[in-house]
């Protein structure tokens, strides 16, 4: 009986100690997590490979006797980027460059509206000119005329044109300032889409990935973790699309590897061989 309740309080002490003694390790985790989230983000926003790229988050956890695990969250969705061309396809470049030149230029519809309204300025100018040559050969009439009856007509013909004379130009300027909103509004996309030019996802995690190398290799930013565990970091929304939504791209490095690559046993592009690197 004694020596149950000898091993039950051994146990029992064991369950109390251990999380404590982990928590000291936690701790420490935690706070190089902290450390590591705020240098990425850093890197990741230092000279962006386009222009208005921006982290919105990075979070980070630790799972014991795996490693820890960064979840990168980019502004990726609001910026101009070309569809998606998996790395295998031969003709990605020029599929790039067509696109890119398409979003460029003026949609269709809206060639056709600023036509439209080009089309019915040149009608009022026609008419306008129509209506006052018909308004002075009445005025010249009813100066010449020398029946009342006719210039009381002629009057009332000159007054009744030229109202519409009035509102055609008041037609004719409204459609002038519409033609100049829309010209500019053309102009302005255009000028946003020449000074931030698209860029593929890829591209993007590509940069990003290069810079994740840099940094783990130039940073002893492991010295908490356990030898034989990892560094994962995962690219949200930065793969192949899928069912119209996007995978995430995720790299997984052992921190032997990456001690290596500090030490500068190996180099960065031989660092790349020995990740793991797949789309979820």
């Amino acid at each position: 009986m004694k020596q149950k309740l000898s091993l039950l309080f051994t146990l029992l002490t064991t369950v109390a100690i251990s999380p404590l003694a982990t928590a000291i390790d936690l701790s420490a985790i935690k706070k190089q997590g902290n450390l590591i989230s705020e240098k990425l983000a850093h890197e990741y926003e230092s000279q962006p490979i386009t222009k208005r790229f921006a982290i919105n988050h990075i979070s980070h956890q630790y799972l014991m006797g795996y490693g820890q695990v960064f979840t990168v969250e980019t502004n990726v969705d609001f910026l101009p980027i070309l569809n998606s061309i998996s790395s295998d396809s031969q003709h990605s470049h020029s599929n790039s460059e067509l696109t890119q030149t398409k979003n460029h230029k003026p949609k269709p519809h809206e060639q056709k509206t600023l036509a439209n309204l080009q089309l019915e300025q040149r009608n009022l100018a026609h008419h306008e000119f129509s209506l006052h040559k018909k308004i002075e050969s009445m005025q010249k009439q009813s100066k010449t005329s020398n029946q009342e009856s006719t210039m009381q007509k002629l009057d009332q013909n000159i007054r009744k044109s030229q109202s519409e004379l009035d509102q055609l130009r008041e037609k004719k300027q409204l459609i002038a300032i519409q033609i100049q909103n829309k010209k500019m509004a053309n102009t302005m996309k255009q000028s946003s889409s020449t000074s931030t030019p698209s860029v593929s996802r890829q591209a993007i995690y590509q940069n990003m990935l290069k810079k994740t190398y840099e940094l783990v290799c130039s940073d002893n930013l492991l010295s908490s973790l356990p030898e034989n565990e990892q560094l994962t970091v995962i690219f949200k929304g930065l793969g192949d699309e899928e069912k119209d939504n996007y995978n995430d791209e995720v790299l997984v490095m052992n921190n032997n590897s990456i001690a290596k690559c500090q030490s500068q046993e190996i180099t960065v592009t031989q660092l790349d061989t020995q990740v793991e690197k797949y789309q979820y």
